[in-house]
């Protein structure tokens, strides 16, 4: 029910939300797909994906990219793979990973090491990214099938992304829900009779506090 390129599903906030304090009406109701909020919860999650994303400045799940190159971009480490690629790509210009592969005369090596023979290249065509762990093989284009001979290939999502999508999912989607993690409670004294009350109210850093423990993901320019 989720889009392909969002980073969790109904399940997995859900389960998320079981480990919590909030309230079990947001797995009958929100997060589920039969539920009659249903589409509120979808929208959520879009929403919590797209500001991980934006966040992070890079694209998680893998498809194909494309950049185009100088003459600069290109530097000469002390480090590398053989006497033929001797050039390694700079770091700010390779904007999605895991890179997976090119469509040019490359070695790539890890998640973001990618050498040329040249520096000429002025452009480099690449597939990279993670999947969602529910996501098989069909459920990508056929250029990214094509790269690949299982989703086993193609290295899932880490953990803490996937987490901070979920709790930021439930912030946003339902925040009138009581117990709602990402809540702050406070007492207060009213009335002739200091009759304490509880007032509930959504914290509005608590989406930022989650996205600081990303912050190694990111892309620094």
């Amino acid at each position: 029910m989720v889009d392909t390129s969002d980073l969790t599903t109904f399940e997995s906030v859900s389960t998320s939300i079981l480990k919590s304090d909030a309230e079990d009406a947001l797995t009958r109701e929100v997060f589920n797909p039969n539920g009659d909020f249903s589409k509120e919860g979808k929208l959520g999650i879009s929403s919590a994906s797209r500001r991980v994303k934006d966040y992070l400045t890079r694209e998680l799940i893998v498809d194909k990219q494309l950049i185009f190159l100088a003459r600069r971009d290109w530097k000469e480490p002390d480090r590398i793979p053989n006497q033929d690629y001797t050039y390694r790509l700079a770091y700010p210009r390779i904007r999605d990973w895991p890179v997976h592969s090119t469509k040019e005369d490359t070695v790539i090596i890890g998640e973001r090491k990618v050498f040329s023979p040249t520096r000429n290249l002025d452009q480099i065509e690449y597939i990279a990214g993670y999947r969602r762990e529910d996501q098989t093989l069909t459920d990508f284009p056929q250029y990214v099938q094509d790269e690949f001979d299982s989703e086993s290939d193609i290295p899932v999502l880490p953990t803490t992304i996937t987490d901070v999508v979920n709790n930021i999912a439930v912030h946003n989607a339902v925040l009138k829900i009581s117990g709602l993690i990402g809540k702050s409670i406070s007492e207060q004294q009213v009335g002739d009779f200091n009759t304490t009350v509880r007032r509930e109210q959504a914290r509005s850093e608590y989406p930022m506090e989650q996205l600081k423990r990303i912050q190694s993901h990111r892309l620094f320019t």
